[in-house]
């Protein structure tokens, strides 16, 4: 339990029954079953309102060496909390995203990172603070680096210590999710840290995905700044803070091919639908046809997101969270899990 006993960890679990919009039940629910009414839900999902949602653009890219064209779309939804966050500063929520490109040679850099919550309860810190500079670092670097220095962990690196030195988070943790793309081969490289995440879909199949990066129940490894006096304070009560480094992160390369869909996106998409269920939410999207030119890829970012915060606020849905909530405390629950949602969604055309 060492690396758990934070005072933030004690808060979450605590609140977890409340967190969940959950209810007893001693029905087991197969994931086809799940799986059926995450279709019904994405289908009759109406469009929310500018305060429940917000996307940025659109953007195209081209990669002419290898003849693709790439497509980038984001869209994200911060949850409602008692005290707002600022939107002009924290658009997502205690989420963030990087999505850009470099002039020099067309390379993508995309991704999310999602700001541990309970920060907030010390004076002067924001949970979104983390998250938010370190995006912002990651694609400064990126942007301004030469060509061929694309390497995911040592940027990540590069972006945490400039962080540290900089002292402008007092204090917070962060997960992250991004990747690199070559723009000329279509290889993308991802470095994931946590419990955000990567998959690729190749007709409408999920055939690539990052794997979780957690040390219990809703407890992710993450980037993360501890005051001295914090660190003090935890050590003198027998107690650690989680602190993983940018080598504590997994990497993936994908080879990816025309009509690829790579979706980026944090837990508050994953605790609330499964692969499977994005798989037959893009197969809807595109009338079952990967090639469609027809569809706007914004207009799919904007549906999934909003198709999720739907499923987050219905008590009765039996997401991933609460099927995992159920087997931790061996009792069943229903329910989506709110949180912020941010998708970065690229596709391969």
């Amino acid at each position: 339990m060492n690396f758990y006993v934070l005072y933030w960890y004690f808060l979450i679990i605590t609140s977890c029954h409340f967190m969940l919009l959950a209810s007893r039940n001693t029905a087991p629910v197969s994931r086809a079953l799940r799986s059926s009414i995450g279709r019904h839900f994405f289908a009759t999902t109406k469009p929310a309102t500018r305060r429940h949602f917000t996307s940025s653009s659109s953007s195209s890219f081209d990669g002419s060496a290898a003849g693709f064209k790439y497509n980038v779309a984001v869209a994200y939804a911060p949850k409602l909390r008692s005290e707002e966050l600022d939107p002009a500063k924290y658009p997502a929520g205690e989420d963030s995203f990087i999505h850009g490109a470099r002039q020099s040679d067309g390379n993508l850099v995309l991704g999310v990172a999602d700001g541990v919550g309970g920060w907030s309860e010390v004076k002067g810190c924001s949970s979104a603070d983390m998250s938010n500079v370190l995006c912002g670092l990651v694609s400064k670097l990126f942007k301004g680096q030469e060509v061929g220095g694309d390497n995911t962990k040592d940027l990540l690196a590069r972006a945490y210590k400039d962080m540290k030195l900089a002292k402008v988070v007092k204090a917070g943790g962060t997960t992250i999710c991004y990747g690199v793309l070559n723009s000329q081969t279509a290889n993308l490289e991802v470095l994931n840290l946590g419990d955000s995440w990567c998959g690729v879909f190749r007709d409408f199949k999920c055939v690539e995905q990052t794997k979780f990066q957690t040390l219990g129940f809703n407890t992710p490894k993450q980037l993360s700044i501890i005051p001295k006096d914090l660190q003090e304070k935890a050590a003198r009560e027998g107690r650690r803070y989680i602190t993983n480094t940018p080598s504590d992160a997994d990497v993936y390369n994908f080879q990816l091919q025309k009509n690829d869909i790579v979706v980026f996106a944090t837990d508050g998409v994953t605790d609330n639908v499964y692969p499977e269920d994005l798989e037959m939410f893009l197969k809807d999207s595109y009338d079952s046809q990967v090639d469609n030119k027809d569809v706007d890829l914004q207009k799919v970012t904007d549906s999934l997101v909003n198709g999720v915060r739907v499923l987050s606020q219905n008590p009765k849905f039996p997401s991933p969270f609460s099927q995992e909530m159920s087997r931790v405390y061996g009792q069943k629950y229903y329910g989506g899990k709110a949180d912020d949602i941010t998708v970065v969604i690229l596709k391969v055309d």
